[in-house]
């Protein structure tokens, strides 16, 4: 160890001016050796919060198990700060602390295990599910549920049996031990899950919580029998929990390759669905609404196209498919698209050329034309709240629904005496790929502004035309 060390050292552990301890702890970080480490471990308890923060930072530099070995004894801190400095530390520190930990587990105080196997449960490494286990059987109930946590959050078949025993033996932590098999997803537990669930749909008392949570399992782990389960007994779920119910089926019968039944009265669910945070919700109800007949699933799956890409993908299809989704889309564009603007213009110009050519084969109504002109109103409407790539997907849209009119469009925007919109307008128009966008792009070439000459040259040349410019 250096002398510039035992003095940083020296100076954390001592000195009372608080920037020099904090610059000491800083100093240490790049530092091995049990003595710094000690000191930094030290540290965690000191008065000053930027001195702690320096210290947790300069151990997770050093890491490894020396840096686990001197924080876990402060896992056991009165402090509640101190603690909580720790465990995060560990959890952070990763793998490499797991041996430093699993001793705590067997602590005399239930705080302290309660807060070694909560940070197991979150470390990113082999944790001994067996080691967690055994915290099934603790006399705190705290203590149980978490163990009951990690061990879903461990994701290990090696934990199962003794979940579905604490589930027998403790009603208090059946929705956590149902929520932790559907998380390790063991096929193993499904007839115990199944078994569980159907009782559970049986018994109008039985704990929500815990019917959400066997619900949830059952569609990690279900089978074809759980999907007749689910969908035979879908009217007894209480309506807090059918959304969850609807995910699930649509999990099994993703898993099985089964076709989605046919449940009545789902889409006001499914609209909601949509809007979940979590992508899997969303794309259940993606997958739902697409075997949906009725306006009321078109409508829904038009309001949520354009929020997520990955959703988008299966509404698109479906959409594609229904007659009432055009006037819908272009009923949504007159209302304010918001961020979903781009990507329903653009759907919105594919199915106006579906709709152009089966007027070609077959003929077309007077309804036609009135819905083809509203569309390209819509489309216009949206631009001014659109970003520049938005509107790339509008122009082309317009160019779609009425060149003439997308012209006429472009030209009232041109108005405007202000070269940088004219060039605004100019990389909006090279984005897209209708062929009459370089003729328009053409007639810049004589632009007034030397820029807009400029520019329009350039792209004309990217999309390898010959400019009578020299």
């Amino acid at each position: 160890m250096t002398d510039e060390a035992r003095r940083n050292i020296a100076v954390l552990i001592t000195d009372d001016d608080s920037d020099a301890r904090r610059h000491a702890a800083e100093d240490l970080a790049g530092e091995r050796g049990l003595a710094p480490i000690a000191a930094l471990a030290a540290a965690l308890q000191d008065a000053n919060k930027g001195v702690r923060d320096t210290a947790c930072r300069s151990l997770l530099v050093i890491g490894g198990a020396d840096a686990a070995r001197a924080v876990v004894e402060y896992v056991c801190s009165p402090d509640i700060v101190t603690r909580n400095l720790a465990t995060d530390l560990l959890m952070k520190i990763g793998e490499p602390g797991i041996p430093a930990l699993l001793p705590y587990l067997k602590d005399p105080d239930h705080d302290v295990r309660k807060a070694v196997v909560d940070v197991l449960g979150l470390v990113e490494g082999r944790v001994p599910a067996g080691a967690v286990v055994e915290l099934l059987m603790d006399p705190d109930e705290n203590v149980v549920v978490s163990a009951v946590e990690a061990l879903g959050n461990l994701h290990s078949p090696d934990g199962v049996a003794g979940l579905e025993e604490a589930f027998g033996r403790y009603a208090y932590a059946r929705p956590a031990v149902a929520e932790a098999l559907g998380k390790i997803g063991d096929p193993r537990s499904c007839n115990f899950v199944m078994t569980n669930l159907r009782h559970a749909l049986e018994d109008i008392n039985e704990d929500p919580l815990t019917l959400l949570g066997l619900v949830e399992a059952a569609g990690a782990v279900g089978d074809g029998d759980a999907l007749d389960c689910l969908t035979g007994g879908y009217v007894r779920i209480p309506p807090g929990i059918r959304d969850a119910a609807l995910h699930a089926v649509a999990r099994i019968a993703s898993r099985t390759c089964r076709r989605l039944p046919a449940i009545p009265g789902v889409e006001p669910i499914l609209s909601g669905m949509l809007n979940n945070d979590d992508l899997a919700v969303r794309t259940s109800a993606a997958a739902w609404l697409r075997e949906c007949a009725g306006a009321e699933s078109v409508a829904a799956m038009v309001h949520a196209y354009g929020a997520v890409p990955e959703v988008d993908a299966l509404l698109a299809s479906a959409l594609t498919d229904r007659p009432e989704s055009l006037p819908l889309l272009v009923a949504a564009l007159h209302e304010g698209a918001g961020t979903g603007a781009r990507a329903k213009a653009a759907l919105l110009s594919q199915l106006v050329l579906a709709r152009i050519k089966a007027i070609m084969r077959t003929g077309g109504s007077p309804d036609d034309e009135e819905i083809i002109t509203s569309a390209f109103d819509a489309v216009a409407r949206a631009w001014e709240e659109a970003d520049q790539d938005a509107r790339s997907s509008l122009i082309d849209a317009m160019f779609h629904l009425d060149g003439d009119r997308a012209v006429q469009f472009l030209d009232a925007i041109l108005e405007q005496p202000d070269p940088w919109l004219r060039m605004h307008v100019l990389e909006v128009i090279a984005a897209i790929a209708d062929s009459r966008a370089p003729v328009y792009i053409a007639r810049f070439l004589n632009d007034e502004d030397e820029m807009v000459r400029e520019l329009a040259e350039n792209v004309l040349r990217a999309k390898g035309f010959v400019t009578d410019e020299p």
